[in-house]
């Protein structure tokens, strides 16, 4: 297992956990969203996800 797998394993674990309302995982879905849209050279290639992704 790679190191990038077990942190996101271990974060997913303690959001499950201590994240009730989800407003946690929320955000850290949004950075990781607006991370990866830095990313890509081609304004054209990146698809933005689904609504219920955010909801």
């Amino acid at each position: 297992m790679s190191f990038e797998s077990w942190a996101n394993d271990k974060l997913t674990r303690f959001l499950e956990a201590g994240d009730p309302d989800n407003e946690v995982a929320t955000s850290w879905r949004a950075k990781e969203s607006l991370r990866e849209l830095y990313t890509y050279r081609d304004p054209g290639t990146y698809q933005r996800p689904p609504r219920c992704a955010y909801q």
